[in-house]
């Protein structure tokens, strides 16, 4: 038991430690310290217990088992920190703290408020209690449980929400589509059910106990694994998205909508403005960018792409850099540059972006087009 957890635990300071060395820390780095950092107590907490160290230490075999209540939603947290970016608020993250307050008021009443009617002792490396049916520990563990359910599903809702948002935000996804956050928690939410069958398999002594905490201390090493890797490496999704001379417009117009007067003329003056200054060669073309450059906010150059163009942005970007790509070929371009060095100097990022879109657009791929050219 106390290899694999001593291996969880230098594995989570390890990639705590990583984030730490960080540079450009955001507010997601840092909620994501705090949960690597307590899923190594929780770890360390398993092998006190199960090492039978703990049992003259009821305090703190308390505290310490009240830290799956924490570890959930300081996940969901760090999820919406990432996809919220500057919009991110504390203030409204302070509800998901309620059931750890609750539980750790309840635990205090039970431990430090001694009575016959109610009792706390610790057997076998359980705490088990006796009190009304409100406060019986069952209750608890079920509150845990939903929690632990429940919050991979938030997550999952609040990242499917941001892919479909940030198609109206940015011309290239990579790096800010959060699909290995999305996959994970599928993952996740399965290793929660086997865990929960695991305990109750523990519990019913169909499985040895030490056993089945053995498999949870597992899961719980790898779920650490996968987000703090993945985490370590995950960029600020909105940095330097917003021009600053953009912010109070993006205030004052944010519920403005343009006239179709209005939204003829602009869309002509982007259309012209995009074929003059090139601005999709950028790769790193932002909407709040390009409504700066238009002087409307963002709300208003979305709402100008969506209804005139009948596309978002992401889209409305990439179709001039497929149209660039398809010039510079047909002038020979090509033939002083590789395909991607091409698809590169039109603005694209990424291979496998760029073999996508212009497959989606154009019904070939990249090679098959300039074969087409050539003869």
């Amino acid at each position: 038991m106390s290899a694999i957890n001593f291996v969880g635990i230098g594995l989570a300071l390890f990639l705590a430690f990583l984030l730490i060395q960080k540079k450009d820390k955001g507010t997601f780095d840092f909620i994501l310290l705090a949960w690597l950092v307590l899923n190594a107590v929780l770890l360390f907490f398993y092998h006190l217990n199960f090492e039978g160290k703990t049992g003259q230490f009821v305090p703190i075999l308390i505290a310490m088992s009240l830290i799956p209540y924490l570890i959930s939603p300081l996940l969901f947290i760090y999820v919406s920190s990432l996809v919220q970016g500057e919009k991110f608020s504390w203030y409204a993250q302070l509800i998901h703290f309620i059931p750890f307050t609750i539980m750790v008021l309840s635990m205090w009443w039970f431990y430090w408020v001694p009575s016959e009617k109610h009792l706390i002792w610790v057997s076998n490396g359980y705490i088990n209690m006796e009190g009304p049916l409100p406060f019986h520990i069952r209750n608890w563990s079920l509150i845990m449980a939903f929690s632990a359910c429940m919050y991979p599903i938030l997550c999952l809702v609040k990242i499917l929400r941001h892919q479909t948002d940030i198609l109206n935000e940015f011309s290239n996804l990579q790096e800010k589509t959060l699909n290995w956050m999305k996959y994970w928690i599928v993952i996740e939410f399965i290793g929660f059910w086997v865990s929960f069958l695991i305990i109750i398999a523990g519990d019913m002594d169909v499985v040895n106990i030490l056993t089945s905490f053995k498999v949870i201390s597992a899961l719980i090493i790898t779920n650490v694994f996968v987000i703090g890797y993945f985490g370590v490496r995950q960029s600020n999704i909105f940095l330097d998205s917003l021009p600053l001379n953009n912010i109070k417009r993006e205030e004052k117009y944010k519920y403005s909508n343009l006239t179709h007067l209005e939204t003829e003329v602009l869309i002509n003056q982007l259309n012209e403005k995009m074929k003059r200054e090139k601005l999709y060669r950028n790769p790193t073309l932002s909407a709040a960018q390009l409504a700066d450059m238009m002087n409307i906010s963002k709300h208003q150059l979305s709402q100008l792409i969506n209804q005139k163009a009948s596309v978002n942005f992401y889209e409305y970007i990439n179709h001039y850099r497929v149209e660039e790509f398809k010039n510079r070929v047909k002038i020979g371009d090509a033939d002083k540059l590789s395909l991607l060095g091409l698809a590169l100097d039109c603005g694209f990022n990424s291979k496998s972006t760029f073999n996508y879109l212009f497959k989606k657009y154009e019904g070939v791929t990249p090679s098959q087009y300039r074969k087409q050219v050539a003869q």
